[in-house]
């Protein structure tokens, strides 16, 4: 679906008669004075996003009318401070709070009036309420409210997905701080005898990952999938080389090097090159900040 950014997308939408979708949502201006219906302006503009959010993401166009489900003609609102009202409306409305979006303003040509585009993304913190307490997931054209399986296995896949952010959180910060102890680690077990002692290093954690694997729950990571199972690869083989350290062996064999490459060489290369780098990128991905280490 095209961004509607410009005064041309606008028009775009209106000329080639685009219609509301899974993912489109055109509103008339919402007043910002309360109204008595249970269908006030802080309602309606909560179950749509609400509905988006919970299910593929999209765009809701305020000040757009529609006819039939089809964008008709422009609306352009002139009211000062509207976009922080409707700002007001998203942190304030829905439970948990949305944080994945943007709120973008298309200015008139000819005036100081505008229309207003809220984006959501897909979220991965739902399900979300609407202000009246119910879940609404977006079915064509419509907001409907989702069922009780449906809010369930939502919380569960939600739940699941926190779960394995925690997971490369930990895993990001236990690679941390094997970097910064590699000369340590590596004057420890140099080229001579190695330690009387056994160097316990502790595994990578890769438990939730294994949980999203058995239970088919691929979704919850749908667009990072190819990354994610990249770097658990990764953490695979690291584990593997814990598992070669902890038994004292100072080297493995490669077809390049027959006799065997220092084992803290390949073990702090892959760190640098294969672990930390991608989990930092993955981390901020899902809208986490990396933890100071």
């Amino acid at each position: 679906m095209r961004d509607i950014r410009t005064h041309d997308d606008l028009d775009w939408l209106i000329t080639d008669s685009i219609e509301e979708s899974t993912i489109l949502e055109f509103k008339c201006m919402l007043p910002r004075k309360p109204q008595e219906s249970k269908n006030n302006s802080k309602f309606i503009l909560s179950k749509a996003i609400s509905a988006l959010a919970n299910t593929k993401g999209g765009q809701i166009i305020i000040g757009m009318k529609e006819e039939k489900d089809i964008a008709k003609e422009i609306e352009w609102i002139d009211e000062r401070q509207y976009k922080q009202t409707l700002d007001s409306w998203i942190n304030d409305e829905l439970d948990p709070a949305i944080t994945d979006y943007e709120l973008n303003t298309i200015k008139n040509r000819e005036n100081d009036s505008s229309v207003y585009v809220i984006k959501i993304n897909k979220s991965r913190k739902g399900p979300h309420q609407a202000n009246n307490g119910v879940y609404y997931k977006r079915v064509e054209t419509s907001s409907i409210s989702m069922s009780d399986y449906e809010v369930k296995d939502a919380m569960f896949r939600s739940g699941l997905i926190e779960a394995l952010i925690q997971e490369l959180i930990d895993n990001y910060i236990h690679a941390k701080e094997l970097k910064d102890n590699e000369n340590e680690f590596k004057h420890l077990y140099n080229e001579g005898n190695p330690p009387s002692f056994p160097i316990v290093i502790r595994h990578f954690d890769t438990e939730i990952w294994k949980v999203i694997i058995s239970s088919g729950f691929f979704s919850v990571v749908s667009d990072l999938c190819p990354r994610i199972l990249k770097l658990y690869s990764s953490i695979k083989e690291l584990n593997t080389l814990i598992d070669i350290i902890s038994r004292k062996i100072l080297r493995a064999a490669t077809k390049e090097n027959p006799k065997g490459e220092h084992i803290f060489n390949n073990f702090y290369y892959s760190i640098n090159n294969d672990i930390i780098s991608p989990l930092e990128e993955i981390i901020k991905t899902f809208g986490y900040k990396i933890p100071k280490v």
